[in-house]
């Protein structure tokens, strides 16, 4: 049985690449290699996201500098909060 598979996918190679010589080969093999791209490809954020004044950016690169700029800000926002001094405490005894 072993022996049969290994004939049989032997086979499929074979003419995999004798139909690589061909036109439609070549176009489907361009074809499956982008399908495994795309489905290889990372997922960051959504495919669109709305800017400070209420337009919704659709292309990557805006999606990016968008979300770039919002943490950017987010990040280096100031904290108004104070802590207030306390004295220290001489716990020995």
């Amino acid at each position: 049985m072993k022996k049969m598979v290994a004939i049989a996918k032997d086979k499929a190679r074979k003419d995999w690449s004798e139909s690589l010589q061909t036109n439609e080969g070549r176009a489907k093999m361009f074809k499956i290699a982008k399908q495994m791209r795309k489905e290889s490809k990372d997922i960051i954020g959504s495919e669109y996201v709305m800017d400070e004044s209420g337009t919704f950016k659709v292309k990557e690169e805006e999606v990016m500098e968008r979300w770039r700029s919002y943490f950017s800000s987010f990040i280096n926002e100031t904290n108004e909060y104070q802590l207030q001094e306390e004295d220290k405490v001489d716990r020995t005894i």
